[in-house]
């Protein structure tokens, strides 16, 4: 565990150092005593500095393996499963990572751009320092074409071209979005065509393509709630209700598509909300 992060229970640390691991394995591991913390099998509690061992097969820690959509001599495109974070959080934790996953399948490798946690679908990374360095200057200057599918909570209709100015806030962890600009805020861009819409246990959903124009931290999730259209399992911007009474636990935005150059990798969403 990374030094200098606060006591927390035993199993608060598993679920956010393991996130893919079913949580019925980690319970068991923990009851069985097969998780131990500088060689003690009956600690309750974990900090900074100590440790932390679990006896788990590979399959099981690491849920839902890394699939390669693209590769050549610099670039390799995966597919990232929702729920797997890019890198370790904010205090440093995590075993299972994007990160790690790469550096474990092509050491030197590295990821390009990121991800939220709960979204998945196509990553690109650089397999040298040459071929990153394109790729995130890429990236920068909107030399990389990205296009999502997600399922908002409303009634979406047509195509629209969303413009707007947002302020990021680090301490809440969460951004603003306003039509005109204001100090400090940065100009986003963000198209959507709704696909279809339905209702599901009396809530309406519509399945949206996206593309995004800018890249700034939560653009769609914020910009869309911003438009009437939160995320469906979003609740940092979303519809909590709408979430509550549909049981969805995963936020549905998938990465579907990425455009470098020759490179065009796709990537199809996965999960119920997305079927065709």
């Amino acid at each position: 565990m990374p030094e200098g992060v606060r006591e927390m229970p035993l199993r608060a640390y598993l679920a956010r150092a393991y996130p893919m691991a079913p949580g019925w394995a980690l319970r068991d591991a923990w009851k069985r005593r097969d998780v131990r913390v500088n060689g003690d099998k009956g600690a309750q509690a974990v900090r900074g500095g100590d440790v932390v061992r679990v006896y788990l097969p590979e399959d099981l820690l690491f849920a839902q393996p890394l699939s390669i959509l693209y590769e050549d001599g610099g670039i390799l495109a995966l597919e990232k499963p929702s729920g797997l974070p890019v890198d370790v959080d904010a205090d440093g934790i995590g075993e299972d990572t994007v990160a790690r996953r790469l550096e474990r399948l092509r050491p030197g490798a590295r990821i390009a751009h990121r991800l939220d946690a709960g979204t998945g679908g196509a990553l690109l990374a650089g397999k040298t320092p040459q071929a990153l360095e394109r790729l995130m200057q890429a990236f920068a200057s909107g030399g990389v074409r990205k296009e999502y599918r997600a399922v908002a909570v409303g009634q979406g209709v047509g195509e629209q071209l969303l413009e707007g100015y947002l302020e990021k806030d680090a301490r809440q962890a969460r951004v603003s979005v306003r039509r005109e600009p204001f100090p400090g805020a940065r100009r986003i861009l963000t198209r959507y065509r709704a696909l279809r819409c339905a209702q599901e246990s009396g809530v309406w959903l519509t399945q949206l393509s996206v593309e995004l124009l800018t890249g700034r931290t939560h653009q769609i999730r914020a910009h869309l709630a911003h438009a009437g259209l939160p995320l469906l399992e979003d609740d940092k911007y979303g519809d909590r209700a709408a979430n509550h009474r549909l049981g969805v636990f995963v936020p549905q935005l998938w990465c579907e598509r990425l455009r470098y150059e020759s490179v065009d990798v796709r990537s199809a969403p996965k999960g119920r909300f997305f079927a065709e």
